[in-house]
């Protein structure tokens, strides 16, 4: 097959380069996703899961952020302030912040806030260096996703229509995977960077191949959204993910969040109606008239 035939809608530079050869841009792909998600990993071993969620959901900010130069986003107040109350959604949900510590920096006196700000930040026995290494990890996992999406689509976006592309691509991402990142591994684990650990047993060995299957899937979907639909549907869906998680956890498992947690997913749901405009027509006219005007305006 042969996707690289370059068309007015082709990019320049480097990412022309990779859009003519989809092969090699393949396997720039494939390592970014096992980078970004190594170090989402890595991350955890500093901090807590959830800390780390909280910091990679500022990907939702980056991906935006890039958007609007390289795809034309509007920048509308309205969608800012969808991303900001995401972040704070996320944030409360993980418990890095609560409504208490919000509560009181809205109601405190200008030389109380920073005696209050930190009141309800969540400790750890681990030192600081390690929580600073962690949140750089977790910072670079999300600024790895955010790349990973608006480069694909800004490379790839001129073939958006050709469903033989997104098999093709994903097919050689696969293959880079076994060709490139398996014997990469062996080398980290002979070098002692990283434990190589084989599954043994009938459950295990059918449980990764389950699980591979599923990875794989999910990745040809993420470049399904990341081409086919808006440009921020692919980080708001991802967001989302985190809510439905712990529905299904309620509901197979009775496990019921606390109210700032609640609040915070709620916040979440509330954010991707903004960013999405997915909010009802009838508020969406009232915001355009009154002291509400500027919020559907662009900046």
């Amino acid at each position: 097959m042969n996707f690289a035939t370059p068309s007015a809608s082709t990019p320049g530079g480097i990412s022309g380069w990779l859009a003519a050869h989809p092969r090699l841009a393949a396997l720039f792909f494939a390592w970014m996703l096992m980078g970004y998600n190594f170090a989402w990993l890595s991350s955890t071993r500093f901090l807590n899961a959830s800390v780390t969620n909280a910091v990679f959901q500022t990907s939702v900010a980056i991906v935006y952020g890039a958007s609007v130069p390289l795809f034309g986003e509007p920048l509308a107040l309205l969608r800012v302030l969808g991303v900001a109350i995401m972040l704070l959604g996320t944030a409360l949900a993980s418990g890095v912040l609560d409504l208490a510590t919000i509560i009181g920096v809205l109601s405190a006196t200008p030389h109380s806030v920073v005696a209050t700000a930190g009141a309800g930040a969540p400790t750890s026995d681990a030192p600081a260096a390690q929580m600073g290494a962690g949140a750089l990890l977790a910072l670079t996992a999300a600024m790895g996703v955010a790349m990973y999406q608006v480069l694909f689509r800004h490379v790839f976006g001129h073939l958006k229509s050709d469903v033989r592309f997104l098999a093709f691509f994903s097919a050689w991402i696969s293959m880079w995977h076994l060709v490139t990142v398996l014997p990469a591994l062996y080398v980290g684990g002979a070098l002692g960077f990283e434990a190589v650990v084989w599954p043994s047993g009938a459950h295990a060995i059918f449980g990764t191949v389950v699980s591979a299957a599923i990875a794989s899937t999910v990745n040809a979907l993420y470049l399904c959204i990341a081409l086919w639909g808006s440009v921020m549907l692919l980080p708001c869906v991802s967001a989302l993910s985190v809510p439905l998680t712990v529905v299904l956890d309620t509901v197979l498992h009775g496990v019921i969040p606390s109210g700032a947690e609640a609040f915070g997913h709620g916040l979440v749901v509330a954010a991707v109606a903004l960013i999405m405009d997915l909010l009802p027509s009838r508020f969406v006219a009232s915001t355009r008239s009154g002291p509400w005007k500027l919020a559907s305006q662009e900046i």
